[in-house]
């Protein structure tokens, strides 16, 4: 008999407690395992719709990796040559201010708790094209600045309103961006390029045999192209026409002829160089001066007064630049988007472009400026830009084309007329890495003291009449450009 019966009932309740309490243990882990295993079943195994793109970009710029995938819960861990990236785990990756040390394959692991998956390599190749610009970028980089994978040894580019064409050394054309099939597929066969250009939804190329071909859009017969014209020194694409410049330096211009682009053409002479807006075009002529055609409503056929000396022309759709071999920039025409609001203090101009509503300007010590319509990015170059020698504006993205280095000269020789008294400037006109030095020339002999980028001769006399050049050079060579042939006219004494 059990003497103490309140202990008895307190070990009996103990002892109910115990197996309530495992009882309660055994339920929750039937419920987690059985909510896990459900669980595994309705995750979905990560699987990936697009895969990483492998992209084509010039050192200094940035380079955004991405890839979709579908699945819950997912976890991503970006690699390089198959070693996992520090913050690499979401489904872009950035990287900015490309070196050549990231040049090489990228993928990325995703994971679940169902499962994971790999995705395949997609390679970063190191080109010379700097492309910008067309804002929004990534998850997906925007067509205007997908360069093609070909395309890492360009020596020209061209820009359209939003494609994109680059020249490669074996004469052959890539192309990029957006547009239609027609603009999209270089011409079969077309082979022995040595220039291309671009304007609106056309495409054009010169070839090594003096030959045009006009591809895109023919709503006006521009990429008809005269079967006379076989001796074509370079040629350049309009928004409505095109245009080329014949080896004896005349104009020959087809399309469009509602604003006289094609006619107005026909009585220039002594041309250097020709560059077609939307419906205007521009030439500058042997004195350096620079005579314009075509549509005139936003006044960008008028010549500024006093423009002369001018060593390099471009033309945007409604506006005008010239580049004056003293290293400064004119513009005229439409400044609805403050396109020929010239930066104040803008000197040492070697290269010039004009895209649809925006301006750009190379400098001497490879700057890039821009100015104009910037709602896309396109006039807000990129600062680690290198070596840069050609530039081109398209509507709303810009490019720019970088060198090995070495010295190169971006503008034509100029004939310079002064008058007896006057200072004479000029400017180097070349670009190349840093340092450059520079030795000016007068009729081939070297000008002593005279070391600079930039040259001024103070009370010129008819005998400062002659040749002035250029030798500059730095670790990688040296060029000689040919900067003026300058005439110093004497002033007429008047009797008193």
């Amino acid at each position: 008999m059990n003497k103490n019966p309140h202990r008895s009932l307190h070990t009996w309740a103990s002892h109910h407690v115990q197996i309530r309490r495992s009882t309660l243990w055994v339920l929750l882990l039937a419920i987690w395992f059985v909510s896990t295993s459900v669980h595994r079943l309705v995750a979905q195994t990560p699987t990936i719709a697009n895969q990483p793109q492998s992209l084509n970009v010039a050192p200094g710029m940035k380079a955004i990796f991405s890839v979709q995938a579908s699945g819950s819960a997912l976890r991503y861990q970006w690699q390089f040559n198959s070693n996992n990236i520090v913050r690499g785990t979401n489904f872009t990756l950035a990287i900015t201010n490309v070196a050549p040390a990231d040049a090489g394959d990228y993928q990325v692991v995703i994971t679940n708790i169902s499962g994971s998956v790999t995705s395949a390599p997609a390679s970063l190749l190191l080109g010379p094209i700097l492309a910008w610009g067309a804002t929004n970028i990534g998850p997906n980089t925007p067509a205007q600045l997908l360069l093609p994978l070909g395309l890492t040894n360009a020596i020209a580019v061209a820009a359209g309103d939003n494609h994109g064409l680059g020249l490669r050394p074996d004469g052959i054309i890539a192309t990029w961006g957006i547009g239609n099939s027609a603009l999209a597929n270089v011409p079969a066969g077309l082979s022995n390029v040595i220039a291309v250009s671009a304007r609106r939804n056309n495409s054009g190329a010169l070839r090594e045999d003096g030959a045009v071909v006009v591809w895109g859009n023919n709503s006006y017969q521009q990429t008809n192209v005269p079967p006379t014209l076989n001796n074509a020194a370079s040629v350049s694409v309009g928004g409505d026409f095109c245009a080329a410049l014949r080896n004896d330096g005349t104009v020959l211009a087809w399309g469009n002829n509602l604003n006289s682009q094609v006619s107005g053409a026909s009585n220039l002479s002594d041309v250097v160089t020709i560059a077609c807006g939307g419906s205007h075009g521009l030439a500058l002529l042997g004195s350096g001066q620079v005579a314009a055609w075509g549509r005139n409503t936003e006044k960008q056929c008028v010549v500024p007064i006093g423009v002369a000396n001018v060593a390099s022309i471009a033309a945007g759709d409604q506006h005008s630049l010239a580049l004056r071999d003293d290293g400064t920039v004119v513009a005229w025409g439409n400044n609805a988007s403050g396109q020929t609001n010239v930066p104040a203090g803008l000197t040492n101009v070697v290269a010039i472009a004009a895209g649809v509503s925006h301006s750009l300007a190379l400098t001497g010590d490879g700057r890039i400026v821009g100015w104009g319509l910037n709602s896309n990015g396109q006039g807000t170059a990129p600062i680690g830009a290198t070596n840069v020698f050609s530039l081109a504006g398209g509507s709303i993205f810009s490019l720019a084309l970088e060198g090995n280095g070495g010295p190169t000269p971006t503008a034509h020789l100029v004939k310079h007329s002064i008058l007896q008294g006057d200072t004479l400037n000029l400017a180097a006109m070349a670009v190349g890495a840093p340092p450059l030095n520079y030795q000016w020339r007068f009729n081939g002999l070297d000008i002593a003291g005279a070391t600079n980028g930039a040259f001024s001769l103070a009370d010129v006399q008819p005998d400062n009449t002659g040749s002035y050049s250029v030798v500059v050079s730095n670790g990688f060579g040296s060029t000689t450009n040919p900067v003026a042939s300058v005439t110093v006219r004497q002033r007429l004494s008047v009797a008193v």
